[in-house]
């Protein structure tokens, strides 16, 4: 009988130890991301354009500017673990947009070693928007971010409403509901369903760890209610219907929370690939949106399905080589 609790305490033992080691790993994998260096697409030549973000970091960005005139500037801000979208730049300047595509910090060509899941990287957008602004004074200007860099763009809007200029609009893809969703949604789909069920009591212990190595409060990461409290500005919101870390349910959710914003499903599509079908509905979602923003009129909803209501530095002269 002895031999068979001491058995038991070692087995319930190993078992904490287990989920105590395996939420530290799990919240470091969480907080660290895969670094991946930007290629131009074909035929794009972009400008190198190094920003100094308030706490120190050195980032990198490019910079495209369409033929013609540019009809406003757009800034764009990509996911955990990506980098500079050479894609979106030249979809942009296509459209007779210009584009400033910036690593976050700790990714691409970026200083840093940690991800904050948007809060941190506020600091990259408020350096992005300072630069274009001084670049560009009175130029129409739109944030376009996705999954985290959206989170970031939220976030520094937050910061700055009622105490500067908002941008023109913004173009939120991709994005959250809150903090907790996020990491369970994201904890899901790296262990898979059944190793899910496991790690999914030690999710909380993951949440703690992952949040008190970057000192930050959950609070600060609900995106639902920072977007409940923004004043309202030009918002289009969009997702995949396939998208497994922001499905539509989360879209309906942050539409709910910024009732004058436009929303848009791209049905087949996942988590920041809106955009890979340069003539699908988000596509067309977001050239009518920038179209109504350069042109300072409120954007419209489109029927059937192109954009609804869901009911979400210095400038170096040389070219990248990258």
């Amino acid at each position: 009988m002895a031999l068979r609790r001491r058995r038991a305490l070692a087995l319930v033992s190993l078992l904490l130890v287990s989920y105590v080691v395996g939420s530290v790993w799990l919240a470091e994998v969480l907080i660290t991301p895969e670094r991946r260096l930007p290629r131009p697409e074909p035929g794009l030549e972009p400008t190198d354009v190094t920003l100094l973000t308030s706490d120190g970091l050195t980032l990198a960005a490019w910079l495209v500017e369409p033929v013609l005139p540019a009809r406003a500037t757009v800034l764009l801000f990509h996911g955990k673990d990506g980098c500079r979208q050479a894609n979106r730049l030249a979809w942009l300047a296509a459209q007779g947009y210009r584009g400033l595509a910036v690593d976050a910090r700790a990714h691409g060509a970026s200083e840093g070693e940690y991800t904050s899941f948007g809060w941190h990287e506020r600091r990259d957008v408020a350096a992005a928007v300072a630069w274009a602004r001084a670049t560009w004074p009175g130029t129409a200007l739109v944030l376009w971010g996705t999954s985290q860099g959206a989170a970031a763009a939220v976030c520094w809007l937050g910061d700055v409403a009622g105490q500067e200029p908002l941008p023109d609009g913004a173009i939120l893809e991709s994005l959250y509901p809150d903090i907790d969703t996020a990491l369970r949604r994201r904890v899901e789909r790296r262990l898979g369903s059944s190793a899910s069920a496991l790690a999914l009591p030690a999710l909380a212990l993951t949440r703690a760890t992952a949040l008190l190595r970057l000192a930050l409060d959950a609070d600060a990461l609900d995106m639902v209610a920072r977007l409940s409290e923004l004043p309202p500005l030009p918002l289009l919101l969009g997702t995949g219907g396939l998208d497994d870390y922001a499905p539509p349910e989360d879209l309906a959710r942050l539409a709910a929370a910024a009732p004058w914003a436009v929303s848009a499903l791209a049905p087949g599509r996942g988590h920041g690939d809106l955009l890979r079908d340069e003539q699908g509905p988000w596509a067309l979602a977001v050239a009518s949106f920038l179209e109504a923003v350069s042109l300072g009129a409120p954007p419209a909803e489109e029927e059937p399905a192109d954009a609804r209501r869901a009911g979400e530095a210095t400038a170096s002269g040389g070219r990248s080589g990258r």
